[in-house]
Formats: structure tokens, C-alpha cells, sequence
């Protein structure tokens, strides 16, 4: 059943972020200059140091959140969704964006 008109289905809204939470992101924040230069050195080197890629990551996730992934997929009618999917793991995210082109 839709919601009443000019009535919010989430009255309460998006709960409030813990102090903790705050912190964490903060600090993030600090460290993710760090942590992008670690991936882009990474990037360009074409060496793997796969514990600094995974905590390079886990930063920036923290500071930013994850980024949005979709998948593209076509029906019988050939009308085009976007599903959304998991997030990449540290490797699959490596590969992807951490491989010299």
C-alpha cells in the first residue's frame, strides 16, 4: 500500500552518526591523502604489495564510502537495468583499477 500523501514512509529519518563513527571518519580523512598516494605508487610501479593495497582501500572506504557498483543487464524486451552488486574485493579492485594499462 503506498504512503499517505504528504506523509514520510521514514518519519524518524536516517539515524544520527555515533560520535565513534565520526572519529573513525575524521581520521580517515586525515591518512586518505596518504593512502591514495600509496595506491597510485602501486599503480605505476606494477608492483603488488597487496597488504598496503587492502589497507590503502579500507581507508579510503572509511574516509568516503564504498563506491557504487553496477551491473548492466539486458532483458528479453531489450529494456537495460542497473543492479547493484557486491562491493570488489581488495584483489578484484587491484586488478581492475591497480594494473598499468
Amino acid at each position: 500500500m503506498p504512503f499517505q500523501k504528504g506523509k514520510s514512509g521514514n518519519p524518524g529519518g536516517r539515524p544520527k552518526k555515533t560520535e565513534q563513527l565520526v572519529e573513525i571518519e575524521q581520521l580517515a580523512r586525515q591518512y586518505a591523502p596518504q593512502a591514495m598516494e600509496a595506491l597510485v605508487k602501486i599503480a605505476m610501479t606494477g608492483k603488488t604489495d597487496s597488504a598496503r593495497v587492502a589497507a590503502s582501500i579500507a581507508i579510503l572506504d572509511r574516509a568516503f564510502g564504498r563506491p557504487r557498483q553496477t551491473l548492466e543487464a539486458k532483458n528479453a524486451s531489450n529494456v537495460q537495468y542497473f543492479i547493484s552488486d557486491k562491493p570488489l574485493s581488495a584483489e578484484e579492485w587491484e586488478a581492475k583499477y591497480c594494473t598499468p594499462a
